[in-house]
């Protein structure tokens, strides 16, 4: 993210970041947003999901040294499948889906909302959806995975009075006009289930948190799931001189 240099603000202005009541990370264990984890809760979902007709293309997302070294010995490739398999199986035992992903994002705030004293999300209304990629892709694993979160009313704005506000978008104008309206976020959800197709999943966001920069150091907003309507928040206050 591109960062609007301190001489550029105005002197009037000055930034100060107040922290107040943020939610404390839930104890459940965060799993990375990975292809190999949603592979696994695919595994885990799918009741008709073949193993043997799978390990193939898993050998190869997961084990490429593996499955290169062995490939041409169909004796030797027919046992390190079958330990695939086996491999297949226990991760798709393993993989919790009470524990919570978390999914990093760049996101974009749209004009204020003088109304609701609130910056709308831009990717929080549209339909928009996150994926993951397979690293490598052969055979019947899809290509990617892709993730929709059906509970985005809780993360749609960045509430902010209309002082601050204004405050917030003069100290990311750049001496041309044009302002930065980028901010970092980090999303917790957990897998609800499988959409109609086998690579796209319903999860929902059990917390999110906001930041006015991109090492994630200052707080916009955080919310929980659990309290909706007691969203625990912070907010950026520009204090005048």
């Amino acid at each position: 993210m591109h960062m609007i240099p301190t001489q550029l603000i105005p002197r009037s202005i000055r930034l100060a970041l107040v922290i107040a009541a943020l939610s404390s990370v839930d104890p459940l264990q965060a799993e990375e947003f990975s292809y190999r984890n949603l592979t696994s809760a695919r595994m885990k979902l799918d009741k008709h999901f073949d193993f043997e007709a799978n390990a193939d293309s898993y050998m190869q997302a997961f084990r490429y040294d593996i499955y290169k070294a062995y490939r041409n010995d169909e004796f030797q490739f027919r046992r390190k499948l079958s330990e695939t398999v086996g491999m297949m199986k226990e991760a798709a035992e393993q993989f919790s889906l009470d524990a919570e992903m978390t999914l990093n994002v760049r996101l974009t705030l749209g004009n204020y909302n003088f109304a609701k004293q609130d910056f709308p999300i831009i990717e929080m209304n549209g339909s928009n959806y996150w994926y993951k990629n397979c690293p490598y892709h052969r055979g019947n694993l899809p290509s990617s995975y892709s993730v929709h979160l059906t509970n985005k009313t809780l993360i749609r704005s960045i509430p902010m009075s209309e002082r601050n506000a204004e405050a917030f978008i003069a100290a990311r104008k750049t001496s041309y006009g044009s302002v930065n309206r980028s901010i970092e976020g980090v999303i917790r959800f957990k897998i609800l289930k499988l959409r109609g197709e086998k690579n796209e999943f319903d999860v929902e966001v059990q917390s999110a948190r906001f930041f006015a920069d991109e090492a994630r150091t200052r707080v916009l907003h955080s919310v929980v799931k659990k309290d909706e309507s007691k969203a625990k928040k912070s907010e950026v206050v520009f204090a005048q001189d």
